[in-house]
């Protein structure tokens, strides 16, 4: 996704941003989604108030909670959901920030919230239950009556009644509502799965389909249902973690919050460890040195120095980062593969090979872009040829290159787009939201993103087309008008999932579009290439380094114990030592 293509020398700079297209669509990206708007920073946030009676909320994000209205800017509970989050304040109120959808909060006095991914509940004063989100029917069916502990995930929700008993509600396409015999004190709930505490402090987990799952054996006094592991507090405050791959570091807690493949703690000494998946660190993680070109996609950014070589970084599931040696032109990271043009313009292709495999076509080429599950190059004598996977009815069309000479190429999830030799775009596939007609005009790039495209005009005027990523209706259409484009003159773009940066003529970047976990905070200083991806960016600098942002890094104290990268193959890999808390594991400090 977002693949800005590059023109040819003497135009606007452009340097190799391929970006993954419509993450959502595999699971992997899936997780990014969730992992980005829970990662560290909302957890840790949401640790740190449950230790302590009251906190300051600036450890999350004080910019979007201390506003005109809220109470004393003090909170004793908070909740992070997968786009929004919730704290109840020392007055009782709740305060909620992130997605507008989700962030209207009822008026009241309150004792519990829990943010979900499209809800949000809380607990009342009288013990009721009240929920907020997009109107749905699942809002219909929270149960009445009183109760103490609440959990809602994805579009289900789970709490116990001022008798201990468990009550499961959801939208009607899952059996959530079959809940076990018993009574309860604690529950937690998270992408299908429920766990919950009993009064004899034994835990007892069950899938969406009311299956029981196997728990360990021991007692316990907090849960917390993470993906793909749980965690849980015993009552001698150490922590045990059970599932694929699942660990937990050694030492006494207070707390414990599971995320999105990573899991955060509040240790004895109120300190924050935090172990599990590294990769949101390690996105922003850009190496030394200098470079000429890099490309970004959704869980990996790879990039060309100025002595012709490649470097990746990232998540190396499926070797996705690990490059090969030689000298290269240009390079594209895309979602299963990536892809680099070498000195002798032929392509090198890497990573996993999906459907119509990681070969590349063979020639000679002097533009190459990867997407999700395909990728388009430009060969030498200006045809272009597609490759990879291209069956079924949404993918129809999307390796049917049309025929002419480009310049340059730019392929997204479910279409593609490229400059042709007489400067204007040209766009194939199947890409619902009107993204492909820019009409006359003479274009110098052109990026093609998931619901909407930016090109960059020969003057350096920059049009958009396509979904607005900014409006109350994510699939609200603008197929004729500009789609959040900055005006200005710049002299690169690179667009991705719901965001777009631009480098104007003076080096600045500018970004537009959905802020999640920063992704429009651009950095100061002066550039010549951006590239925009689905979670995070990066950008070269006038003076070669490259800078990346996106990911909000966790504040400062908090320590990860032995990361692990991801591995999504069948077989999990040993668990890591486990060290004490506050040891040396060698990650250093993330303090952001």
């Amino acid at each position: 996704m977002g693949e800005h293509s590059r023109p040819d020398s003497g135009g606007p700079v452009g340097n190799g941003a391929d970006l993954e297209s419509a993450g959502r669509r595999r699971r992997r990206s899936a997780l990014v989604a969730a992992a980005v708007v829970a990662v560290a920073s909302a957890v840790v946030g949401a640790l740190i108030l449950i230790s302590s009676d009251t906190a300051e909320v600036a450890t999350m994000d004080p910019t979007a909670v201390a506003e005109e209205g809220d109470p004393a800017h003090t909170y004793k509970a908070v909740a992070a959901g997968y786009a929004h989050s919730c704290a109840i304040a020392v007055d009782d109120t709740i305060v909620c920030w992130g997605d507008d959808l989700r962030t209207d909060a009822p008026a009241g006095a309150y004792k519990a919230v829990s943010a979900g991914g499209v809800f949000s509940c809380a607990i009342a004063a009288d013990d009721t239950i009240v929920c907020w989100g997009p109107v749905s029917p699942w809002l219909d069916d929270v149960p009445a009556g009183a109760f103490k502990a609440i959990s809602v995930g994805s579009a289900y929700g789970c709490a116990i009644a001022a008798d201990g008993a468990i009550a499961c509600w959801t939208d009607n396409r899952s059996k959530l509502g079959d809940v076990p015999g018993g009574t309860y004190k604690a529950v937690s709930t998270h992408l299908g799965q429920s766990c919950a505490i009993a009064t004899d402090d034994t835990i007892t987990c069950w899938r969406s389909s009311g299956e029981l799952l196997e728990v360990p054996a021991g007692a316990y006094k907090a849960v917390s249902v993470g993906w793909p592991g749980d965690c849980a507090l015993a009552i001698d405050d150490t922590l045990t973690c059970w599932g694929p791959g699942a660990w937990a570091p050694a030492g006494a807690y207070k707390a414990v919050s599971g995320g999105q493949e990573h899991s955060c703690a509040i240790a004895a000494d109120d300190s924050v460890v935090c172990w599990g998946d590294e990769l949101w660190l390690r996105l922003l993680d850009a190496p030394d040195g200098t470079y000429k070109a890099v490309s970004v996609a959704s869980i990996l950014s790879c990039a060309i120095a100025t002595d012709d070589t490649l470097t990746c970084w990232g998540s190396d599931a499926d070797g996705k980062s690990t490059a090969p040696a030689g000298v290269y032109k240009d390079v594209s990271a895309g979602g299963s593969q990536s892809c680099a043009i070498t000195a002798d313009d032929t392509i090198v292709c890497w990573g996993w090979p999906v459907a119509g495999g990681a070969d590349p076509p063979a020639g000679t080429y002097i533009d190459v872009s990867v997407g999700q599950s395909h990728g388009c190059a430009v060969a030498t004598d200006g045809a272009i040829v597609c490759w990879g996977w291209g069956s079924g009815r949404i993918e129809r069309g999307k390796l049917d290159a049309p025929s002419g000479t480009y310049k340059a190429v730019s392929a997204s999830f479910l279409h593609s787009c490229a400059i042709t030799t007489d400067n204007t775009v040209v766009c194939w596939g199947n890409e619902p939201w009107g993204v492909r007609s820019f009409g006359a005009g003479a274009f110098a790039a052109v990026s093609a993103g998931w619901g909407h495209n930016c090109a960059l005009a020969t003057d350096g005027s920059i049009t958009c087309l396509g979904r607005n990523p900014l409006s109350a209706n994510p699939s609200s259409a603008n197929p004729s008008g500009v789609v959040d484009a900055p005006a200005g003159i710049y002299i690169d773009v690179s667009v991705g999932e719901s965001h777009g940066c631009a480098v104007a003529t003076d080096g600045t970047i500018v970004c537009w579009g959905a802020d999640d976990a920063g992704l429009v905070d651009a950095p100061s200083g002066t550039y010549k290439a951006v590239s925009a991806s689905w979670s995070h960016s990066c950008a070269i600098a006038t003076d070669d380094t490259i800078t990346c942002w996106g990911p909000r890094l966790p504040p400062e104290g908090v320590r990860w114990a032995s990361p692990v990268a991801p591995d999504p193959g069948p077989e999990s890999e040993p668990a890591p030592e486990q060290p004490e808390p506050g040891s040396d594991d060698g990650a250093g400090s993330t303090a952001g």
